[in-house]
């Protein structure tokens, strides 16, 4: 018996470090187009790594934005900035609950803020996170605190790219890596917001032809109920937010009662400017759901109004 459970120790750890050693081998030297279980790219879509690097520069905050594209294309520090409040945006693309906890977890002490905005886009519920897990281990130093993050998504191209990830944080190898500011229409805004070039929406007359239901995974939830608590854990304030989108992008959907009774039930402030009056599906909208800078800024001054309200201790004129 002694001897059967040795091998199996030996076994073990001799499987761990050869797939540890394969898995780096295989992300260091083979071509991404080969790589279908390993998805590692620094200065992926959305900044983050150029967002990450800037927390350095911000201590005591008076607001940190979680959420997805919608948060980073969504709030922006320099009108925040404008009324002596100061912010830092941590959105990432497609980010959901899972990521944002995993991030606010690692980076609340650094930032320190005295509100969380969770933006709460219903479609980010619905999703299993892996793009975004990808994008977060590919632009940050990974840690072993990520792994809760690593078990929820299920997936083995997440896993492999946390070891691949991992290994290369560990060994001796250069990182002359350095986002540009400027990525095609992009351009990244010190505190964390991306600026698009001005567009405007050409879906404003598309015909809906099918509903669909907004879906909610229990994984989702239980993070969202995750940050509230750890919020509250830390005395920090939380407020949910769900940012505008157009009328066209409402009306794919026809049980918006969901998400608004989810978000209600938590007892904090749940600011809903899904339908914003004054917002024009053409004028303020880049596509369906993400506002241009016209757009961004009549929702930003809104919602520094409505935070003034809820959160006169935090936010003064």
């Amino acid at each position: 018996m002694k001897n059967f459970l040795k091998n199996i120790i030996l076994f073990s750890l001799f499987f761990s470090i050869t797939y540890i050693s394969g898995v780096f081998i295989f992300g260091h030297f083979i071509d991404n187009e080969y790589k279908t279980n390993l998805k590692y790219s620094r200065g992926y879509y959305g900044h983050l790594y150029s967002r990450i690097h800037n927390i350095k520069d911000y201590k005591n905050i008076d607001i940190l934005f979680l959420g997805s594209s919608h948060t980073y294309r969504g709030f922006d520090t320099r009108i925040f900035k404008k009324q002596n409040i100061i912010t830092f945006n941590l959105g990432s693309s497609a980010q959901t609950p899972i990521q944002s906890l995993t991030l606010v977890k690692r980076y609340i002490n650094e930032l320190n803020p005295k509100l969380i905005i969770m933006e709460v886009f219903p479609s980010t519920f619905s999703i299993d996170g892996v793009e975004s897990a990808l994008d977060i281990i590919s632009n940050t130093d990974p840690t072993i605190g990520y792994l809760d993050m690593i078990f929820k998504t299920k997936s083995f191209k997440v896993f492999n790219t946390y070891l691949y990830a991992y290994t290369k944080s560990l060994l001796p190898i250069n990182n002359n890596f350095l986002e540009p500011k400027i990525i095609d229409k992009d351009t990244y805004i010190d505190g964390g917001f991306v600026q698009r070039e001005i567009e405007f929406n050409s879906s404003t007359q598309k015909e809906i032809t099918c509903l669909n239901q907004y879906k909610y995974n229990d994984n989702q939830l239980d993070a969202l109920h995750d940050i509230v608590d750890f919020a509250k854990e830390n005395n920090t304030k939380i407020a949910f937010v769900y940012a505008p989108v157009s009328k066209n992008k409402t009306q794919e959907y026809n049980n918006h009662e969901l998400p608004d009774s989810i978000y209600a039930s938590f007892n904090i402030p749940y600011i809903n400017f899904r339908e914003l009056k004054g917002i024009n599906d053409s004028i303020h909208f880049y596509d369906s759901h993400h506002l241009n800078q016209n757009g961004v800024t009549i929702f930003n001054d809104t919602l520094i109004q409505e935070l003034q309200k809820n959160f006169p201790e935090i936010l003064t004129e």
